[in-house]
């Protein structure tokens, strides 16, 4: 087993040899060990496990690599579950890391705890109720807090000089309470 250290591009890639490895985009301007262990390349960052890459460099080329050292017999430490907050939709849906996820219509309009691992999503709505379900996509989860749209969908209609959702200027007609217009 050889470690060696590289910085992450802004692309998100390291240089490991002739070869280019993408190890994230998250990444970006950071440290990196990378950990090549048989056909596989354990990239940790802060001596945590970031990703797992397939490993293009040859075994017997791994020990002259630049800055190559031997490494530790020790597994390496997996990060602790992310927990991340979602708004359920009006029809019962949420979105996460590109998975639609139907929770149900009675908890439309409630605030879910996801706790996101390796392979499943753990959806907490109410305290006692979890729902699992199956992670399909090994996208990053860039949003963490939960969002209301009516505060943005309010923006839109009100009239303020901005373009609404049809992409036309300032919106014509009464939207989300606005007031009455007297005539007079």
């Amino acid at each position: 087993m050889i470690e060696v250290e590289r910085t992450v591009n802004a692309s998100g890639n390291v240089s490991l040899g002739n070869h280019m490895l993408s190890v994230g985009l998250p990444l970006a301007g950071q440290r990196v060990t990378l950990r090549l262990d048989g056909p596989v390349a354990h990239v940790l960052s802060g001596g945590i496990l970031a990703r797992t890459i397939a490993c293009p460099v040859p075994q017997e080329a791994r020990s002259r690599l630049g800055g190559a050292r031997g490494g530790t017999a020790q597994p390496p430490r997996l990060p602790q579950p992310l927990t991340v907050t979602r708004r359920v939709s009006v029809r019962g849906a949420i979105m996460i890391g590109g998975d639609k996820i139907q929770v149900g219509l009675v908890h439309a309009r409630k605030t879910a705890e996801v706790t996101v691992e390796a392979d499943t999503y753990q959806i907490t709505v109410e305290p006692g109720i979890t729902i699992t379900a199956p992670r399909t996509t090994s996208r990053d989860i860039r949003r963490h807090k939960a969002s209301t749209t009516t505060d943005s969908a309010a923006r839109l209609f009100r009239g303020n000089g901005r373009a609404d959702r049809r992409g036309r200027g300032k919106s014509v007609g009464r939207f989300l309470g606005d007031p009455p217009v007297l005539q007079g």
